[in-house]
């Protein structure tokens, strides 16, 4: 389905305004523990007929129309929420767009929605994502520092991605770096490719860092990038994202540990 870019600003206005964004929760398998530690979320929005709406379509639009800080919030406090009501131990990764981070007061505005929902920090990792091309300003130099004494942890989002991504992995106070898929898909053949991200892996280490690959569709796949001691992997082989009901289902069946709700400060 076709929408112009006023129906689409439209669309993400109603979803902000009326709390209608829809959660995702996409599992990331964590190659040492062998089993789910930590998720990616992701966003959906309805259309008028209740049809999903990607965010490959959306996100685009709410950058470039001064709309992606309120809907960051929004998805920030929906999974906060949901932490609050399952409190499953586990760590919640969120894409956060470098627009977010120009705002001088978005770590004070995070710090907030957390304590809000009593949750721990530590169980927040934000995604800086490569959607737009940014400098490293103070501003977000400011951000992500004040952040990460908080104890919210930061992984660069698509590695291999941006121009400039070497630089930024050096100078920020990152926990994780994500390879883009695109360097996954023929990973089984490319023995340049097996290389490259050996040496990613062994940087990280480095560093302290760890290294999710995205994109893991097949066993191959997986096999390799074990033997590659990759930290963690995310993709279809493991599970599409999922909506909240279906992903608390996966959490029973894999038996982690979910806590009755603490009381928020709402």
């Amino acid at each position: 389905m076709c929408f112009t870019e006023d129906e689409i600003i439209k669309l993400i206005k109603e979803s902000i305004e009326d709390n209608l964004i829809l959660l995702y929760f996409q599992p990331i398998y964590n190659v040492e523990k062998n089993g789910f530690t930590c998720a990616e979320v992701l966003s959906r929005i309805l259309d008028k007929k209740g049809e999903i709406i990607s965010p490959s379509i959306f996100i685009p639009v709410a950058e470039s129309n001064g709309l992606i800080c309120g809907f960051g919030y929004s998805i920030l406090e929906k999974t906060c929420r949901f932490i609050n009501k399952t409190l499953c131990e586990i760590n919640f990764s969120i894409n956060i767009s470098p627009i977010q981070l120009l705002e001088c007061d978005f770590a004070d505005k995070v710090i907030n929605i957390i304590n809000k929902y009593g949750i721990s920090p530590s169980q927040i990792t934000l995604e800086i994502t490569e959607s737009v091309e940014y400098e490293l300003t103070e501003c977000i130099i400011n951000n992500i520092n004040k952040l990460a004494k908080f104890g919210v942890s930061f992984s660069l989002d698509d590695m291999g991605k941006g121009s400039s991504d070497l630089f930024k992995v050096s100078i920020l106070p990152l926990n994780a770096i994500k390879i883009d898929k695109m360097y996954i898909e023929n990973i089984e053949s490319n023995i340049s490719l097996q290389i490259l991200i050996k040496n990613i892996i062994l940087y990280a280490n480095s560093k302290n860092m760890y290294v999710v690959a995205e994109g893991v569709e097949t066993i191959g796949q997986k096999i390799m990038l074990e033997s590659l001691k990759c930290h963690y992997l995310q993709g279809y082989y493991f599970s599409k994202p999922l909506p909240e009901s279906f992903f608390i289902q996966l959490l029973c069946q894999r038996k982690i540990k979910l806590k009755f709700p603490v009381k928020s400060k709402i």
